[in-house]
């Protein structure tokens, strides 16, 4: 349950990324926790008929020499099977609603490690709740605790940055999201945010030369500069402590009987009386018990180039409406930690820019309890991290979520980025804001639901995953979408139950772009893949791309370099488990277990399309319980029903 209470795990930090690591990187030998024990025997056996083994799915595919590079997904480039234990990793770890298990994972995962250890000196004077009942009070002093431990945390993370530094690297995280070249509404929110102009200039005249190197080497220079694990512990604290504030919240009745504003050393502290409100300036934390509030301006933000580097909201009942204008919106944290408990009720989340769980250089994690939701922003918002973390967990409801791009589980350099919808029959659509000039001119970027993306060939990225746990839902994006990654990065989209339709067009469902990993997983249900050019278990230059489908009556659609392709150097897999399936394209020669030569490299790809049980029918012509060889180190393999024990 959200909002029990939770200790910092600190000093078992680094013995449960350790334990987690090794899972991860455990030898090729190991079964892959993703696949059952069927489903890896009879890809084995796929391998064998064309003279292969797993090794071999490892060739070599780690030729960059990037910075920031988390060393478990250079590692799985080799193993790929490492990709699906991670899976495995994340997709157990999302079932614990609190989140303890999901900080346990992203430790491991970004490699977090050593924890810093910070002392939080007692106050010259007391926090004084007057007016409160007692357990109000102590719920209060018990979060102001917290909230101090994070804060000191925070200063010893961000001490090797000056404030013009910070300037920078928000304006490298944000200019280019927002087109500030060409928008002055984007300048003026970034001077409203407090990005110096210098700084922004500085920004925009590097996006202009010809040459990146020296605008990589001193982003990566200063992003080096910051404690990493700091800021994760400093993270896991305070959205702790605000999960337990709400859980306490929730037993009290007697509420006081008008608004009670008290000052702290961290911030503001507003408690509301039962009533329907407004809240737009900056806080160290908003409490209401019920109505139907709003939350505009710097509700929600924190901004750490300002003076509110952690806030929170807590709002316990009441459809409510969460509305910005600024550049950074309720659930956004820039060199800092927002996080939000919503408790419940039909909710409208609308950004005119970013927010709903977006952490920039910081934390941001929100939880909305229940309600059917409505999301919508322009860019970086919906689970989306920039050097890390940022999280959206919506817990019932039927839920819209539209972002324009770079959301719902968006992850760029080293961070991780999450939405998770427990359930509910939920709408995604990424897209329709930037057109995608240098491939497809009348399609848009999407680079959301579950996208990570690094700096190449400067830096590695992160890790971003999309879960959906149950109903019939419809995940629509256009290039570069629905667990697909970029330059050492790791990009996960996993549902586990209902009836989904799928549709992109162009580098998606379950896709590894140039030295990057992209999984898609669809445990149960009668589903639908709709897609155009590299989707449905492909990969590009040195990447692995796979797609698992468990269970159902499915259809697969396509263009072409599809449905288990691999293309220069890179391995794509596609594997069905059951069901009567329906696999079309319009090219029969790249697609449906292909893998091809590496254009002038000295070595090919590996391609894989295996359906393990069903009447199947396939546009390639072939046909049930065939076992057909294709060009080159590709194969289609076909059985109609389970193996006898004990055989292939």
């Amino acid at each position: 349950m959200v909002g029990s209470p939770q200790k910092s795990f600190s000093k078992g930090w680094n013995f449960s990324a350790a334990l987690l690591a090794l899972l991860l990187l455990a030898p090729a030998a190991r079964a892959a926790d993703l696949l059952t024990d069927r489903e890896q025997a009879q890809r084995d056996h796929a391998l064998d008929l064309m003279n292969a083994g797993p090794s071999d799915q490892g060739f070599a595919k780690d030729h960059g020499e990037p910075r920031l590079a988390l060393g478990w997904i250079r590692s799985a480039l080799q193993d790929p099977d490492a990709l699906l234990r991670a899976g495995d990793a994340l997709w157990n770890a999302v079932q614990d609603a609190a989140g303890t298990s999901l900080w346990v994972a992203t430790a491991a995962l970004l490699e977090a490690g050593e924890t810093p250890q910070v002392e939080t000196p007692t106050p010259e004077a007391r926090d004084t709740w007057e007016g409160l009942e007692p357990v109000l009070a102590e719920a209060l002093s018990h979060f102001m605790e917290a909230a101090r431990r994070a804060d000191r945390l925070l200063e010893r993370a961000y001490a090797g940055l000056t404030a013009e530094d910070k300037g920078y690297l928000a304006a490298s995280a944000l200019a280019g999201s927002f087109n500030a070249e060409d928008d002055e509404a984007t300048r003026t929110a970034l001077a409203e945010l407090g990005v110096g102009r210098a700084e922004l200039d500085a920004v925009l005249a590097e996006g202009r030369a010809l040459d990146a190197t020296p605008a990589a080497d001193r982003l990566l220079g200063l992003v080096g500069r910051i404690e990493r694990g700091a800021v994760l512990e400093a993270g896991h604290i305070f959205q702790s402590a605000v999960a337990e504030l709400a859980a306490r919240a929730r037993t009290i009745t007697n509420w006081p009987a008008g608004n009670m504003l008290l000052v702290t050393d961290l911030g503001k502290v507003r408690i509301a009386a039962p009533g329907d409100d407004s809240y737009s300036d900056r806080a160290l934390l908003i409490l209401s018990p019920r109505g139907r509030n709003t939350y505009s301006g710097e509700a929600g933000v924190a901004n750490g180039l300002r003076t509110q580097r952690l806030s929170a909201i807590v709002d316990l009942e009441g459809a409510d409406t969460y509305r910005s204008e600024g550049l950074l919106g309720a659930g956004s944290a820039l060199f800092g930690i927002a996080a939000v408990v919503e408790g419940g009720g039909d909710d409208s989340w609308r950004a005119a820019f970013a927010g709903q769980g977006v952490g920039l250089y910081g934390v941001a994690w929100v939880d909305d309890l229940g309600g059917d939701d409505d999301y919508e922003a322009r860019a970086l918002a919906q689970g989306a991290s920039v050097l890390g973390v940022g999280v959206l967990q919506d817990h019932a409801g039927n839920d819209r979520y539209d972002v324009g791009l770079q959301g719902q589980a968006y992850a760029a350099l080293p961070g991780l980025a999450a939405l998770i919808d427990r359930a509910g029959a939920d709408i995604y659509y990424a897209g329709g804001r930037e057109p995608d000039h240098e491939r497809n001119p009348d399609r848009y970027l999407s680079l959301s639901q579950g996208f990570s993306i690094g700096l190449r060939p400067f830096a590695g990225g992160g890790v971003a995953l999309l879960a959906d746990l149950a109903g019939n839902d419809i995940y629509m994006a256009d290039v570069y979408g629905q667990g697909v990654s970029y330059y050492y990065s790791v990009g996960f989209l996993m549902d586990g139950a209902g009836h989904d339709r799928y549709s992109v067009h162009h580098y998606g469902q379950g896709s590894g772009i140039h030295l990057s990993h992209g999984l898609l997983v669809d445990l149960a249900g009668d589903d639908s893949y709709q897609g155009g050019i590299l989707v449905q278990g492909a990969a590009h230059d040195f990447a692995v791309g796979g797609l698992l489908d468990r269970a159902g009556r499915d259809t697969y659609v396509a263009s072409h370099n599809a449905q288990g392709h691999g293309m220069n150097n890179a391995y794509g897999w596609l594997l069905d488990s059951a069901g009567d399936d329906i696999y079309s394209s319009r090219d029969a020669a790249s697609t449906q277990g292909i893998g091809n030569t590496g254009g002038d490299r000295d070595y090919g790809s590996l391609g894989l399309l295996l359906d393990l049980g069903g009447a199947d029918a396939y546009s390639c012509g072939a046909a049930d319980e065939e076992r057909r060889l294709r060009p080159l180190f590709g194969i289609l393999y076909d059985v109609t029903a389970p193996a006898a024990e004990g055989a292939p």
